[in-house]
């Protein structure tokens, strides 16, 4: 009788485990089953999210390049010269297969037959050329009108242009007459009278007869614009932290400091005024008006300021949601689109024409195209 207890006891026994053996392998199954589920329920969110975060990208994308107030028409094809700039009217000069520039109109025949190895846009009249490594200038017909020629020269600005001979830097008048000697490292253009000069490593400006009329104190400058001109004093903060200000005719500042932080790409600029506005970088690229208020806010990021007649500003979207395929257009100075993103490249409008880049079989080519309110 015993041994009959015993055997039901140890069968029950057995019965229990193989139950609880099986209870825990379905259990596991279902386990494995959640948790496949789960895995293929989290990749599949994760491939909507970057769906969904792809595709509002490439919907605002789309709204950008719809929504351009500004239409176009190409003047130069992309790829029909290495090499474009504007001269002013409707001069353009195209670098042809041998190197060399000529000047073509924006129906593309040649304005004068000479070639040169490198030209300016026109400034009152005048085009600043080099031929051989050596600098003069033509008019508007393509006759050189000053006899000098230079080791280096910069365009007329308020009847003066910037000249370099033996090293030194001066200026000459519209006639070709040295007025302000060889003296100085580096120069900028006259602009409102005053001209920025560099020397001993230190800017400063000088006016239409030479004088010195402010310190040569700065590490860097710009032009005077609507009575102001950016310049920036290195280590200026006990950091050694570089900062730029805005100063007057007078020497005061009128807005600033502006600490560069040397953020990786973004190093510290300030442009000149036009119309009220400049473009800086300090932390990110943006407009300010004349109180030094940021005014810019778009999706757009922006890379210059100096469009008087569009106000537009180049600038880029991104297309893709790494980041990584960039468009440039136009934008407005209130953030909406004047041009569309299509481009590689964009340059700021020169008068009604715009330099841009296509890429054609994965090459960026140049052309020119001409805008159409």
């Amino acid at each position: 009788m015993r041994k009959k207890i015993v055997a039901m006891v140890f069968a029950v026994l057995i019965m229990f485990f193989l139950y609880y053996f099986a209870e825990t392998m379905k259990e596991s199954h279902r386990e494995e089953a959640i948790e496949t589920s789960t895995g293929q329920e989290k990749q599949e969110s994760q491939e909507v999210l970057e769906e969904t975060k792809e595709s509002e990208i490439q919907r605002y994308y789309q709204e950008a390049v719809e929504s351009a107030k500004l239409e176009w028409e190409w003047v130069i094809q992309p790829g029909e010269y290495d090499d474009v700039t504007f001269l002013g009217g409707t001069y353009i000069a195209v670098r042809e297969e041998n190197g060399k520039y000529r000047v073509i109109d924006e129906n593309g025949d040649f304005v004068f037959p000479e070639e040169y190895d490198l030209i300016s846009p026109y400034s009152e009249n005048l085009a600043r050329v080099c031929n051989d490594g050596m600098y003069f200038y033509i008019d508007k017909m393509g006759k050189k009108v000053i006899k000098g020629e230079f080791q280096d020269a910069k365009s007329f600005w308020e009847k003066k242009a910037a000249v370099q001979m033996e090293g030194r830097w001066g200026f000459i008048d519209s006639n070709g007459r040295l007025i302000i000697s060889g003296q100085y490292d580096e120069v900028k253009d006259y602009s409102e009278g005053l001209a920025a000069v560099k020397k001993d490593g230190k800017w400063g400006y000088i006016d239409g007869t030479g004088r010195v009329v402010i310190e040569l104190m700065y590490d860097d400058v710009g032009n005077f614009s609507e009575g102001k001109a950016a310049v920036k004093f290195g280590d200026y903060t006990e950091d050694g932290l570089d900062a730029w200000a805005y100063i007057n005719s007078e020497n005061k500042v009128m807005l600033g400091y502006y600490i560069d932080w040397q953020i990786p790409a973004f190093s510290m600029y300030a442009s000149e005024f036009h119309d009220g506005l400049a473009y800086i970088v300090e932390e990110v690229p943006t407009i300010i008006n004349e109180k030094g208020e940021k005014i810019f806010d778009s999706p757009f990021f922006i890379t210059g300021y100096a469009d008087p007649k569009y106000k537009a500003i180049p600038g880029y979207l991104f297309t893709d949601d790494l980041m990584k395929e960039r468009r440039y257009g136009l934008v407005g100075v209130d953030g909406q689109c004047l041009l569309e993103p299509v481009f590689y490249d964009v340059d700021e409008p020169y008068e009604d024409y715009v330099r841009v880049e296509m890429l054609v079989d994965e090459i960026p080519l140049e052309g020119v195209i001409r805008l159409k309110k």
